[in-house]
């Protein structure tokens, strides 16, 4: 259980790191990275490891269920 947890932790680190820097590229009047199109593609990353992490931790989390 403790393997599940930490890939929970994880997702909502990553889901807060995203969800931050998304609201830091609403407020500010320029890039954060000198260019919008590294902005929106750090965020595409930073979102897909979210999906990711979040994909295993509900397989692992299914699978220790079934017992």
């Amino acid at each position: 259980m403790k393997k599940v947890a930490l890939y929970l932790i994880l997702t909502f680190i990553t889901y807060l790191i995203g969800n931050s820097l998304w609201f830091l590229t609403i407020i500010s009047k320029g890039s954060l990275l000198g260019n919008t199109y590294l902005d929106t593609l750090m965020l595409v990353i930073i979102f897909t490891i979210f999906g990711i992490l979040g994909l295993i931790s509900g397989i692992n989390l299914y699978k220790k269920s079934e017992h």
